[in-house]
């Protein structure tokens, strides 16, 4: 995990998405600008879950976690959960539900 998520992820938010129209995004859009932004600490992050207790492929269980951790930090970040899930592609092309953000 990355130890410095919360700032990282501020940065993220309000370089790329806090001054949108609507100021709506979702989690597929924030982990791929936080990919190319802090691409090291992604790839530990993947490695860290390579060998996960429930044998979660390691791509899931790290984006997982980036999902749970914009949902257990929302009032830091400034941005709230939206209730509607949109479909989106994931990293490796299946189209998922995922969840929408606002940044406030």
């Amino acid at each position: 995990m990355d130890p410095d998520f919360v700032t990282n992820a501020r940065f993220i938010i309000d370089t790329y998405f806090r001054n949108q129209e609507e100021n709506v995004f979702n989690s597929h859009r924030f982990i791929e600008k936080y990919r190319k932004r802090f691409e090291i600490r992604y790839i530990a992050w993947l490695v860290s879950n390579i060998e996960n207790i429930e044998n979660i492929p390691s791509f899931q269980a790290t984006n997982s976690q980036i999902a749970i951790l914009l949902r257990d930090n929302q009032p830091e970040l400034g941005i709230t959960k939206l209730e509607r899930k949109v479909k989106d592609l994931t990293d490796l092309g299946y189209k998922n539900p995922v969840t929408r953000w606002r940044a406030n």
